[in-house]
């Protein structure tokens, strides 16, 4: 019954974020970072079924709900990048009129809300307020430095209140590495136990790393000396 559970709970939160990410026009983008996120979570040994479910939650950090007028800004704006260019057009995005020759202004607009909207069906507040004094995030960066940095920060920067549990990015020790950083500190707080599994695959793989470098050094050194007795 456990599993059928699980299953159930994937179903919906593939058929929530695919069905969402379309209606904003998205989804095509986001197939990108999916296919991204699952060789990752795969990499460090979780099953498909965890895998997927990683990925789809890290999607819907990575791609938060627009709101209406955002997504027909970004349908504006498409229209207007595929028609030729003849005479500036006056155009009516959000209530206001823009210039034709402005076209890209909406597009911008929309990347930068995506930092500000919020998921309201996640049960976690705050992860989309990005202190101001944090430099522009990268959609990812390496699984090891993401894991480590939820680790360092994730007991400075959660607290829980009235069943939600609040963000305070800025109380991080530093900014996060990448937005799927964030991803995996949502996972931590929703799933830890799938979190802790990912965490410890990763600091493994970090270790063979240096276990490997150690090794080579010490091969490099060998061969120095025998090079040394030769001469």
């Amino acid at each position: 019954m456990a599993d059928n559970d699980s299953g159930s709970d994937l179903d919906a939160i593939k058929s929530r974020v695919v069905t969402r990410l379309r209606a904003e026009g998205r989804w095509l983008k986001a197939m990108t970072d999916r296919d991204r996120l699952m060789k990752e979570a795969r990499s460090v040994g979780l099953s498909k079924h965890e895998a997927q479910e990683t990925t789809y939650r890290q999607l819907e950090t990575l791609y938060p709900p627009m709101t209406q007028a955002e997504i027909e800004a970004a349908k504006a704006a498409i229209e207007a990048a595929q028609t030729p260019m003849e005479e500036p057009q006056e155009k009516q995005v959000g209530g206001d009129a823009v210039s034709g020759e402005h076209h890209a202004e909406p597009v911008q607009s929309v990347d930068e809300s995506q930092a500000r909207a919020r998921n309201q069906d996640a049960g976690v507040v705050g992860l989309d307020a990005i202190p101001a004094d944090w430099p522009t995030l990268p959609a990812n960066s390496s699984l090891a430095h993401e894991i480590q940095w939820v680790q360092a920060n994730r007991l400075s920067v959660t607290r829980t209140a009235d069943g939600l549990t609040i963000v305070d990015l800025s109380r991080a020790l530093q900014p996060a590495p990448s937005w799927s950083a964030l991803g995996w500190l949502e996972t931590s707080i929703r799933a830890y136990s799938k979190f802790v599994d990912v965490a410890a695959k990763a600091s493994a793989s970090v270790e063979d790393e240096r276990e490997m470098v150690r090794r080579e050094r010490l091969a490099i050194d060998e061969i120095r000396g025998l090079l040394a007795e030769m001469r």
